[in-house]
């Protein structure tokens, strides 16, 4: 090529021809220096995996975390902490697993178990009187301590905790105790001598199971939300909350006292709530109670109720009760009760009066095969109630 033909290309392009040329001398003049070699032309047997590096948590030991009188294991700096193997508190008579002496942190359980004795205190709790601060404890298991499973504040007051998929059995009294401003996820509260769930105020609770407890299955106090929970065969209210709650899709059943107990100025929807030997919903005033699926709620002991109202200014609307003792009960006055149906219950309807409530008895229509057939129900009203 001639340097006329090179000068074509235009301006410059000797002077980006030279640049080129000077990195890439660069370049194989620091591969030299560096004495840059291919990999191993043999590498080792089995899977790329990458070098590990130190663990940035503290692991919990006898060195890390000392324990003393109160405590087999004891945290008083904040920090991110993890076990490493189970814990056995069999021979720690008057001791807590692990004790939350500082606020601010946060325990991965490995999936290991922390498993108490006879005259032991509580799997994991807070120091003395105290209420730390921002706790989170997550993937573990719980069981057979003296007192409490889990018990964060020695009061309502210790805020911000967190516990994720916590299993909590067979310890002395309550399985898990959370102070107020907590949320809790995935956990499961089964065969503890009293409460499964025993939470403060501001809570929320998110696909947690209660089960066999011999008091209430889950209890929150006020401003709370539950949902999607479950609460089975406990010895005291399936569900139990303070006022100015939500609980939304939860299910109760088979529980010795209520299905659901709800204070005022709370809404409950769309939740099932059967065969407890009370009452499957039992609401005070102030509250909405939609949508939900009540049967089978009696007992020789009790008079079952699908629903019970037992003050005013509640909306109580589509609802289903079903083979209850009674249906649906309302025993105060200015209540708005519309589009609930009741069906096959000892007594389907008890209200008092003064209450905005019409019930037709609904008509049956013959078969239907087709595109169309069938009867009116019995009524154009769209907030009447049917009895079927």
């Amino acid at each position: 090529m001639s340097d006329n033909s090179i000068n074509e290309r235009g301006p410059g392009f000797n002077d980006r021809r030279s640049m080129l040329a000077g990195i890439s001398g660069l370049a194989a003049g620091a591969i030299l220096a560096g004495h840059a070699q291919a990999g191993p032309l043999n590498p080792p047997p089995g899977p790329i995996a990458p070098t590990p590096g130190p663990e940035p948590r503290i692991a919990i030991n006898s060195t890390n975390t000392p324990g003393n009188a109160e405590s087999i294991y004891r945290i008083s700096v904040p920090g991110s902490y993890y076990l490493t193997d189970n814990i056995t508190g069999v021979l720690a008579t008057g001791k807590t697993g692990i004790e939350i002496a500082s606020s601010n942190v946060s325990i991965d359980l490995m999936g290991f178990h922390i498993t108490g004795g006879s005259g032991t205190v509580d799997g994991i709790g807070t120091a003395g009187s105290s209420d730390p601060e921002n706790i989170r404890i997550c993937n573990g298991v719980v069981r057979g301590w003296g007192r409490l499973g889990i018990r964060i504040g020695f009061t309502t007051a210790s805020p911000g905790v967190i516990l994720d998929r916590i299993v909590s059995s067979g310890n002395g009294t309550h399985g898990i105790y959370a102070g107020k401003d907590s949320v809790l996820h995935h956990c499961i509260a089964t065969d503890n001598g009293d409460y499964g769930f025993l939470a403060g105020a501001n809570i929320t609770m998110h696909a947690c199971s209660a089960a066999g407890n011999a008091g209430t299955g889950i209890y929150v106090s006020s401003n709370s939300t539950l949902m999607q929970s479950v609460a089975r065969n406990n010895g005291e209210h399936g569900i139990e909350c303070a006022q100015s709650c939500i609980v939304h899709r939860c299910a109760a059943r088979e529980n010795d006292l209520s299905g659901f107990s709800i204070g005022s100025q709370s809404v409950i929807a769309e939740c099932v709530a059967a065969a407890n030997k009370d009452d499957g919903i039992r609401c005070i005033g102030n509250t909405i109670i939609r949508g939900n699926q009540c049967s089978s709620n009696a007992n020789t002991s009790f008079n079952g109720v699908g629903i019970r109202i037992s003050g005013g200014n509640n909306r109580i609307e589509d609802n289903n009760c079903v083979s209850n003792n009674i249906g649906l009960y309302a025993a105060g006055a200015g209540n708005f009760i519309a589009r609930n149906s009741c069906s096959d219950n000892t007594l389907n309807w008890s209200i008092v009066s003064g209450n905005v409530c019409l019930i037709v008895q609904a008509a049956n229509s013959g078969s239907i095969t087709g595109n169309s057939g069938g009867v009116s129900p019995g009524s154009t009203n769209p907030n009447a109630n049917y009895t079927y």
